[in-house]
């Protein structure tokens, strides 16, 4: 290959490994403000929000689940008229992997969970929090929503028309906010009396979006990974029904199971929650902005199986999974203020985070040579 300005350079074939050592790792360093003299700083006014008061509160829950997971790559593992895997040897699991995009909740209208009101009144992106004795109207933070493909639980035969009617997509929240005020009979209570105001929800229930999890052991003495993939699992090797649900509903009593189950519902066996607290607020009967932050966290613990390879069916392992779920209720009461600052002249200068890379061409300032080694180019085999 001939550039322009350089030598004759030949490109090595992918097949060759060419490393280089690992970069360095890079401190954290709070940003360093350099302040001139007092006399040099100018006062402005700014409108600030200022927090006026933060709780929050964890909730945990476990549970247990009965999970078929399907050996990766099974068919291509068969040698002949002879399994890979021979049936009746022992399993063992040594390790677990769950990955998902996103976990959220979503809006009333979506989830027809609004019992004192119209399902199409509240709109999109809005929940109904019962905030001290009043219902209130929370809407999603905007930009924190996210699509992801609705794929409904299965369902028997006879609501089959009734599914051709649901969106193909549906939106994840986990971020609201709304504007409140105290109470008139609160706000009579004095100058040194500031009520608390209770935010309440009951049953919030919880969805996933693309939640796999994977497995690795040892079927007697040859290695596997293996997968249960909402998005495609059941009979993945047979003639049997194939089950695709997204996003999966984390807080729903499972009754599908693999197929073979006695519902149609698929969940994680846990529970809808509560969503609580009480914050602060103003006793000058000032707007506040409320917002509550959802912090969400799904994890496979542990796994235990008992059964010896092909209980089940070539080709699949069955195993329970102990899951935890965490979920944190983050609320925040804001209000607006107008206060008056001190500005530094010279400003805040920032971290130059530019880094060096493979991709950049860098010249040797000495004699203006192009030293840059580029990556390959060629199609890499996967």
């Amino acid at each position: 290959m001939e550039r322009k300005g350089t030598e004759s350079k030949s490109v090595e074939p992918c097949e060759t490994d060419k490393f280089k050592p690992n970069c360095e790792p890079e401190k954290s360093a709070e940003i360093e403000v350099q302040c001139t003299n007092i006399s040099n700083a100018k006062c402005v006014g700014i409108l600030a929000e200022k927090i006026f008061d933060c709780v929050y509160l964890d909730v945990l829950q476990f549970s247990d689940k009965d999970e078929v997971f399907a050996i990766d790559n099974f068919c291509e593992t068969e040698t002949g008229k002879s399994s890979y895997y021979r049936v009746g040897d022992c399993v063992c699991i040594d390790d677990i992997s769950l990955c998902y995009d996103n976990i959220g909740i979503k809006d009333d209208d979506t989830i027809r969970e609004c019992d004192c009101c119209d399902h199409d009144s509240l709109g999109e992106g809005n929940i109904l929090v019962r905030y001290d004795m009043t219902n209130k109207v929370f809407t999603a933070v905007p930009g924190t929503e996210v699509e992801v493909d609705n794929i409904p639980d299965l369902m028997p035969e006879e609501s089959i028309e009734t599914s051709r009617h649901i969106p193909y997509t549906v939106n994840l929240y986990d971020e609201f906010e709304s504007s409140v005020t105290r109470c008139k009979c609160n706000g009579e209570q004095g100058e040194g009396a500031i009520p608390k105001s209770r935010v309440f929800k009951q049953g919030v229930r919880y969805f996933v979006n693309n939640l796999k999890v994977r497995i690795r052991g040892r079927i007697g003495d040859k290695p596997f990974t293996a997968t249960k993939d909402y998005l495609y699992y059941g009979d993945v090797y047979g003639c049997g029904p194939k089950i695709s649900v997204n996003p999966v509903e984390i807080t729903k009593k499972d009754t599908l199971g693999n197929g073979e189950g006695c519902g149609f519902d698929v969940g994680l066996n846990f529970t809808p929650i509560n969503l609580y607290g009480r914050v602060s607020v103003p006793n000058d009967r000032r707007t506040v902005k409320s917002n509550i932050k959802l912090e969400l966290c799904l994890s496979a613990e542990c796994i235990e199986t008992s059964e010896r390879y092909g209980d089940y069916g070539e080709g699949y392992i069955r195993a329970i999974v102990g899951y935890s779920f965490l979920v944190n209720h983050n609320m925040r009461h804001t209000t607006s203020e107008e206060l008056a600052v001190f500005t530094n002249p010279k400003g805040i200068e920032c971290h130059d985070t530019s880094r060096k890379s493979d991709c950049v061409e860098d010249k040797d300032e000495t004699n203006g040579k192009d030293t840059c080694k580029r990556p390959n180019k060629c199609k890499c085999k996967k």
